[in-house]
């Protein structure tokens, strides 16, 4: 074999080793990059007060036990805003998800934002456009509390909106008066619900509670997301409390959700804005339909 040809061979393997790394570079492309916007506290923050002052138990123009798009809240509430620029995305094909923390969502996930009288948006929690990604409002107030990281798909970034907020706990967890159904407490971030009334709010009170508060709730259910709300506090004979309704509001309670609410656990979140407090109580729930109880008494 002559010394040309001998080159040869070894070249070849070479030449086509080092295209492999050139495709797989190109394959791999540049890192995602994101970049964020220097007015998301701004914005955040006006976006929120808008909601509550526009949307917040708007029975007027919204109706009640209504399911909206944000679209279809638009087309009632002209200068109504939702999503927040938070930042410009590169060198990315598609932003599958985004996660603050442990929590995560999709961009196919339809999220539920409850605006009072059972009315709710339901929408997507994100979006891109034009390389810009915007994420619902309620979201990044309630989670840039006590995360200082965004994650884009599976890439990190920084996402510290310097938002601080003190710890507070629930001084009372309470069934408003008179009605069937009654909370008992286990410790100070723990309380046994036992629902007899689908119509029954359970009260949640808090030091230094006032009218014009203005609050975001995060219920997790059996470690799922089932949605975020805006709340204003309700005055009681007990003082203002915010409040919730474990089952829902549903006024024939045979028809309570039993398979979905029955033995589950509300981990329950508040951001009480105004006061920069954050606090959370885990909700035991127990319904007593008709028939526990005449197995009872039996």
């Amino acid at each position: 074999m002559t010394k040309a040809l001998k080159n040869t061979l070894l070249v070849v393997p070479f030449l086509a080793v080092l295209a492999f790394c050139v495709m797989l570079l190109s394959a791999c492309g540049d890192p995602t990059k994101f970049t964020v916007s220097d007015k998301v506290k701004t914005d955040t923050d006006a976006v929120v007060n808008s909601l509550v002052t526009d949307c917040y138990n708007n029975s007027d123009v919204l109706g009640k036990k209504t399911n909206y798009t944000v679209a279809q809240i638009k087309a009632k509430i002209t200068n109504f805003n939702y999503y927040v620029e938070v930042g410009t995305v590169e060198n990315v094909d598609k932003v599958e998800s985004i996660s603050f923390g442990n929590l995560k969502f999709t961009a196919d996930q339809e999220f539920y934002l409850s605006i009072g009288n059972s009315n709710q948006i339901v929408d997507k929690a994100f979006y891109v456009e034009e390389g810009k990604l915007y994420v619902a409002a309620p979201i990044v107030a309630f989670e840039a509390i006590e995360n200082a990281k965004i994650k884009i798909n599976d890439a990190e970034f920084d996402f510290d909106l310097d938002v601080t907020a003190k710890s507070v706990k629930f001084t009372n967890v309470a069934f408003n008066a008179g009605l069937q159904s009654s909370a008992t407490k286990v410790s100070d971030t723990e309380y046994n619900l036992s629902i007899k009334s689908g119509t029954e709010y359970v009260g949640l009170y808090y030091e230094g509670a006032k009218a014009d508060d203005v609050i975001i709730t995060k219920r997790i259910l059996d470690g799922q997301l089932n949605g975020y709300g805006m709340v204003k506090p309700l005055n009681t004979a007990n003082g203002y409390c915010s409040y919730l309704y474990p089952v829902g509001w549903v006024e024939d309670f045979s028809k309570v959700n039993t398979e979905k609410f029955d033995g589950a656990t509300y981990d329950y979140y508040v951001y009480i804005i105004d006061q920069g407090a954050v606090a959370n109580v885990k909700l035991n729930i127990d319904v007593v339909t008709a028939s526990d109880s005449t197995s009872t008494n039996e």
